[in-house]
């Protein structure tokens, strides 16, 4: 399972060294053009709009593929 939170504010300073590697704060016009794993930018966009959203994938281990994806708006 994968949850990821957005947020428009922030007190406190970042760690120097944290365990997922170096962090930094760009303006979310930058944010759309960086690298990112195909997994994270098909919902990267669904952060910006209104609402909140699930996305729920079937793995087939036998075939070692994606065998379907449903996103729910809500």
């Amino acid at each position: 399972m994968v949850f990821n939170y957005w947020t428009n504010t922030f007190e406190g300073e970042l760690l120097e060294n944290p365990p997922e590697g170096e962090l930094l704060w760009v303006p979310i016009d930058e944010a759309l053009n960086l690298p990112m794993q195909d997994w994270f930018n098909e919902r990267f966009n669904m952060f910006f709009e209104p609402g909140t959203f699930e996305i729920q994938r079937v793995w087939d281990a036998d075939l070692n593929k994606q065998v379907s994806v449903k996103i729910t708006r809500m």
